[in-house]
């Protein structure tokens, strides 16, 4: 399973959180999980950080990286991935360093 890998959000949160965005590298895809951030819709993110909510279009609707909201979720509930973002490694890279980044 491809690092930066987009797939739809299952379940009922879909409307505002269209997709799910896959970060783990592939080194560990023989575990069951992974980890992924949140992609909203720009519409419904509150106020978003450029360096901690870099945005993206997934077929052709703006969201953008929800990077407090990180999750893991089971492989066999993801589906098929729709796309993928690793053109934007850097600034999804990036905006996790910005969240766990030692300092003030």
């Amino acid at each position: 399973m491809p690092q930066f890998d987009v797939y739809r959000t299952p379940g009922r949160a879909r409307s505002a959180t269209p997709y799910l965005l896959v970060i783990q590298r592939e080194r560990y895809d023989e575990t069951s999980y992974r980890v992924a951030v949140p992609l909203v819709l720009r519409s419904e993110a509150k106020e978003a950080d450029r360096h901690l909510n870099p945005g993206f279009m997934i077929e052709g609707r703006e969201v953008v990286m929800d990077t407090l909201q990180i999750v893991t979720i089971r492989v066999n509930v993801l589906g098929n991935a729709i796309d993928n973002l690793a053109q934007h490694g850097t600034q999804i890279v990036r905006a996790i360093d910005e969240l766990i980044a030692y300092g003030k």
